[in-house]
């Protein structure tokens, strides 16, 4: 190629490079035109001669077949050898980088390779890729950390004169931000407008999936050795990547960012994300469009990693039948006349009377001879749905005079022969299935302790209810829930697809009510919130507080809560809702989950425990409270405390502690759901989560692959926001259209410490109490025991004879206050 040439492709390179806003200082020292034979020496790097070869030197013809558009030229860009930067030596190039050729190549799905423009390109669309960019092949990929000017280097480190060791300053200064980009254009447009930047040669590119011997995947990731050289603990680290409107591209950078990110977090950096109009899809045609200050802007606004991945969860993205936009759903049954059966998927608010709307639909089934039932995951809740619907619930039905011919609610604990319900998946055919708040429910159905001593049988009737109701000819199955999305329907419809995928209606109400605003308490103890209660109670406040625990050795569970604020307000009228107190004969609590709105006006402080985290409306018509409470240590999920925070429907102030860490976090924050199914580390967890209490066989997991699948989504997800629970919770708070303000209330430490001390010795008073009550309760014989253990509702009386019952029975001695702690 002679001079005139070789100058005319350099422009047009430069060009190119400039069109992304960088320097002519950075192109200048980092990229390359290269034609002929070089390109192919250059990217063949690290290929053994023998395959590359003729013996004669000369390539082969698989190469000049994969490669040889190559020698009509394009551009090279290395990148400097961040390990050996990091080692504390100067700025090195590495042999490995990029090659973007002038006449890229084509690659086709059933053919081999050939440039693009050659007579057997002509194919189908579908079938081509044209591959852009080169990489070198049989080497670890690595990354784009390009030279760089004085000019550069002075802005970004600070310190003159370090141009020729860079990379080694940045590698070694944690205070120094980076932003991770994908691509080497990117990265030196962003170096050139002032920040250190890397770019990946691909999204996926910051991390591997590491194998066994034998080539499996073993479930664990690691960062790349390139990248992790800059995960320096406090490091702050951002991700510039392509804001693309395709929603499948979207999902796939949410993903790559998601694995990036955690890992990046493990190694002590605080991760960020940028976020900016996809109409400037790079970050380069951002900075060139907009100006660097808009950048700035994108930058200084990044999400933190929890709030960017909450707001790209995964959604509902099937067909819409039906698109609502009200603030009460109402009546749908006549969106659903028309159809003798359908698997109906309806999400709606919080507060728009889903439950309500569901009345009409199951009283036209019950019209036609069609028997209800209606699965849930507490029994409170299942009570209150079905005192809505007009049947009756499981435990009731043999005495009610219906006798459960119209069916029944029933919590999914009992879906087995061994129940109450002595429950039989044959004697629901035809019925109408109703699962409100089902990602709870399935969530509850594949994890919860309470199910699994009897889950295989659980599992096994659940899955034959649903597969019978989608063959029936006039079975109905209706799911609902705010977030209902793709997960849920994708694991039902997997049962029996073809008839899944025939009877789908989804129904979707857009509206989104009017947020409240929410006040955030910092801090490792809600200790702060609890003074601020109790402020408010004096200044005569009535106060719903909702909490996540209950017993006797919980600071902050509902037990304690009441002592602590009985002590204070001697006068004051209190009413616990909790597992026990709706249970017990006598108390103005016993059965009030289904009369909420008459009760609750009674009391000037409502304490609740998460038995009324769902499926409950708190309508307050006459306005009665004046703020909501909320302690959440990481018991409940976190769409658990936002469902909880919402039973109250009106806009009253509330106020939330969240816990940082959930109390509850997993060490499986690292892995995808994929890569846990694919680790016979979490085949071991599954089986132990399905395994019966004794004798239970292992379970192979080919029993149940779609019910391992959602498991596996779910466990993923639920661990890594157990890890970053307080962000999580408030960025599902703001998303829903609350405001969310810090409080900045002041408190003496002298009153934050006497609050402390009251907890403290609050609960030890509680937990001694109730140590010498148990010891102290009457002896009963085994069948006695047996008899009150199976009792639904019990006095307090009945709950200390019974522990003391079991403890006996455990143990073998006499029971003592020690023996009880």
């Amino acid at each position: 190629m002679n001079k005139t040439a070789r100058l005319y492709n350099y422009t047009a390179i430069k060009d190119e490079w400039q069109a992304s806003g960088v320097s002519d200082e950075i192109v200048r020292q980092n990229v390359r035109h290269i034609s002929g034979e070089t390109p192919k020496q250059w990217l063949l790097y690290g290929c053994e001669r023998k395959d590359i070869q003729r013996n004669n030197g000369a390539w082969n013809s698989r190469v000049q077949r994969t490669y040889g558009h190559t020698e009509h030229g394009g551009w090279w860009c290395g990148t400097v050898d961040v390990l050996k930067a990091a080692s504390g030596v100067s700025d090195t190039l590495s042999d490995w980088g990029c090659f973007k050729p002038f006449e890229p190549r084509i690659t086709r799905k059933h053919f081999l390779t050939e440039p693009v423009g050659s007579v057997n390109s002509k194919v189908e669309e579908n079938n081509t890729k044209i591959l852009k960019y080169e990489h070198p092949p049989k080497v670890p990929t690595e990354l784009f950390a390009l030279k760089v000017s004085d000019t550069v280097s002075d802005r970004i480190l600070g310190v003159p004169g370090l141009a020729d060791r860079f990379w080694a300053e940045v590698i070694a200064n944690a205070d120094i931000p980076l932003v991770i980009t994908e691509g080497a254009k990117k990265a030196g447009c962003l170096l050139s407008n002032g920040f250190a930047s890397v770019g990946l040669p691909g999204i996926y590119n910051g991390y591997r999936s590491e194998k066994d011997a034998d080539g499996e995947y073993t479930g664990e990731r690691n960062l790349t050795p390139q990248l992790e050289v800059f995960a320096k603990p406090g490091r702050e680290i951002y991700f510039a990547f392509d804001q693309d409107a395709k929603p499948k591209t979207r999902k796939n950078v949410a993903i790559a960012i998601k694995n990036t990110g955690r890992l990046l977090e493990e190694k002590g950096c605080k991760v960020k994300v940028a976020i900016w109009s996809s109409k400037y899809k790079g970050v380069d045609y951002f900075i060139v469009g907009k100006g660097i200050k808009s950048f700035r802007k994108a930058y200084d606004k990044a999400l933190t990693l929890a709030k960017f991945l909450y707001f790209n969860r995964p959604k509902l993205t099937k067909r819409i039948d039906h698109q609502l936009n009200q603030k009460y759903l109402g009546d749908i049954a006549h969106l659903l006349a028309e159809n003798e059966s359908y698997f109906l998927a309806l999400r709606s608010a919080k507060g728009t009377g889903k439950t309500e709307s569901l009345v009409d639909v199951i009283e036209a089934a019950r019209r036609e001879g069609q028997k209800a039932l209606v699965l849930t995951h507490r029994i409170q809740l299942g009570q209150a749905l079905c005192n809505r619907f007009g049947i009756d619930y499981v435990s009731e039905f043999r005495n009610s005079e219906t006798k459960g011919i119209l069916g029944y609610g029933i919590c999914v604990d009992s879906l087995h022969s061994q129940s109450q319900a002595k429950f039989n998946p044959d004697e629901w055919r035809d019925a109408i299935v109703i699962i409100d708040e089902v990602d709870q429910v399935l969530k509850h159905l594949l994890c919860s302790a309470t199910c699994k001593s009897n889950r295989t049988k659980i599992l096994a009737n659940f899955e034959r209810i649903i597969r019978q109701t989608f063959l029936s000819d006039t079975g109905k199955l209706i799911i609902a829930s705010a977030d209902v999305g793709d997960k849920e329907i994708n694991y039902l419809s997997s049962l029996c697809p073809t008839a899944a995928a025939s009877k789908l209606l989804v129904i979707d109400n857009a509206y989104v009510p009017e947020g409240y605003v929410c006040y955030s308490f910092e801090g490792s103890k809600p200790d702060k919130l609890v003074l601020e209660l109790i402020a408010a109670i004096e200044r005569g406040e009535k106060t719903l507080v909702h909490l996540s625990a209950q017993k006797h050795g919980s600071k902050y569970g509902t037990i304690n809560l009441e002592k602590l604020l009985k002590k204070k307000f001697p006068g004051l009228s209190i009413l616990r809702i909790d597992s026990e107190t709706v249970a017990e004969p006598g108390h103005p609590a016993y059965g009030c989950i289904s009369f909420l709105n008459e009760v609750l006006p009674k009391y000037q402080v409502v304490i609740a425990s998460p038995s009324i985290e769902t499926g409950v409306s708190i309508d307050d018509r006459e306005e009665h409270f004046d703020s909501v409470w909320m302690i959440a240590q990481g018991v409940q999920s976190c769409d658990s405390v936002r469902q909880t925070m919402r039973r109250h429907r009106g806009n009253i102030s509330r106020y939330v502690w969240v816990r940082r860490v959930a109390v509850n976090a997993v060490s499986l924050s690292r892995k995808s759901p994929k890569l846990i199914i694919s680790s016979q580390e979490q085949n071991a967890i599954f089986n132990a989560t399905f395994a019966a209490k004794e004798g239970a066989l292992e379970i192979d997991t080919d029993s149940f692959p779609e019910a391992f699948k959602l498991w596996a989504e779910i466990t993923s997800e639920e661990s890594f926001n157990a890890f970053k629970y307080r962000e999580t919770v408030l960025a599902g708070l703001a998303e829903e259209g609350h405001t969310i303000k810090q409080w900045e209330g002041r408190n003496s430490e002298e009153e934050t410490e006497v609050i402390n001390e009251e907890i403290k010795a609050t609960k030890a008073d509680s937990e001694i109490n109730y140590q010498i009550a148990v010891s102290e309760a009457p002896d009963i014989s085994e069948s006695e025991a047996r008899i009150l253990s199976d009792k639904k509702a019990k006095t307090e009386q009945e709950r200390l004879i019974s522990k003391k019952a079991d403890l006996k029975a455990l143990y073998g001695v006499n029971v003592t206050p020690e023996l009880v702690a």
